[in-house]
């Protein structure tokens, strides 16, 4: 799935406006029909001549299946799966469309339009939710996730995720680690005004920290030396998280050091002094349940854990005294 990631990333940044397409029907670009023996139905993105595969989706006849007499069937699929969907005014996204019985069909939407942007979101939240299913299961994923798009700003609030522009991948992973942070239990949940490089209440700044460490974990390669977000926070052309500015607020009060101690538990290979090279699956089940309340609770639960002892204090030391 990381090669499909790779390629909905390559899809532009484009600002549009945050208007819901025309309801909550989307009506393919274009469809393209080949007569094969067996029905096959792929939903791509089409940007610069690069097609975006669709992952996950289930289509159903709801008017029944082929016969002799009805050589054609209408095409029905949700944006809706058990673990999430994604809905406008309370309504799940659709896609609809009439297609004949026998034939292999790839529908396009064009990439940069309102729809494909909201088909942008499917796809990041199907990457992460692979990803995750991978590296720690999704027992701890207790009712399914409401995206609502479009919505005033971007936020998570008691399994709801709102979001102004879709085609802004680290805002999408970020709130979906929010998500993640409350149906596992990883700490308690503060919401509030901050600002990324100042302090800010200690549950705030692990509530933060967490959401933007999940995203770093979905977007960036772990043997990245120069991890970085570049519209994640609007007054900021870029976010590193492997050399944090010394201007930024000392101390786990700080989100972006936060981010940065995090980070440094799963970087492969260890860079800086941090010599540690956990993975997420590690420190996720290390922290799940604990509901911790800040990221020195965070770090007392895991120096009762296996990890060196050492190595774990130098790499706090590393990110709360040293930079």
């Amino acid at each position: 799935m990381i090669w499909l990631l790779s390629l909905t990333l390559s899809l532009p940044m484009t600002a549009l406006s945050a208007e819901p397409p025309q309801g909550t029907l989307l009506v393919p670009d274009q469809i393209e029909i080949l007569p094969s023996s067996e029905a096959k139905i792929s939903v791509v993105i089409e940007e610069s001549g690069l097609r975006i595969p669709l992952q996950g989706l289930k289509f159903r006849e709801p008017e029944g299946h082929c016969t002799e007499e009805k050589k054609t069937r209408k095409i029905l699929t949700y944006l809706s799966n058990p673990w999430f969907r994604i809905v406008h005014d309370f309504e799940v996204y659709r896609i609809e469309f009439d297609a004949p019985c026998t034939s292999q069909i790839t529908v396009l939407f064009q990439g940069g339009s309102l729809k494909a942007q909201t088909l942008l979101i499917w796809n990041v939240a199907m990457v992460a939710l692979s990803k995750l299913e991978t590296e720690v299961g999704l027992e701890f994923w207790r009712t399914p996730l409401i995206w609502v798009w479009p919505a005033t700003n971007d936020s998570y609030s008691h399994f709801r995720l709102f979001l102004t522009y879709p085609t802004n991948v680290e805002v999408i992973t970020h709130e979906m680690g929010h998500a993640v942070y409350d149906f596992a239990d990883i700490g308690a949940f503060q919401a509030g005004e901050h600002r990324f490089e100042s302090c800010t209440d200690s549950t705030l700044a692990l509530t933060e920290g967490w959401a933007s460490f999940f995203a770093a974990w979905i977007l960036f390669d772990r043997s990245s030396l120069t991890p970085t977000f570049h519209h994640l926070v609007p007054r900021f052309e870029s976010v590193g998280i492997e050399n944090i500015p010394a201007s930024v607020c000392q101390g786990p009060t700080s989100e972006w050091r936060v981010i940065g101690f995090l980070w440094d538990l799963i970087d492969h290979p260890p860079q800086d002094d941090d010599r540690l090279n956990l993975s997420f699956g590690e420190v996720f089940k290390i922290l799940k349940d604990t509901r911790k309340a800040s990221i020195d609770e965070v770090y007392s639960e895991l120096k009762l854990s296996q990890i060196d002892a050492t190595a774990l204090k130098d790499t706090w030391d590393l990110n709360f005294t040293s930079r």
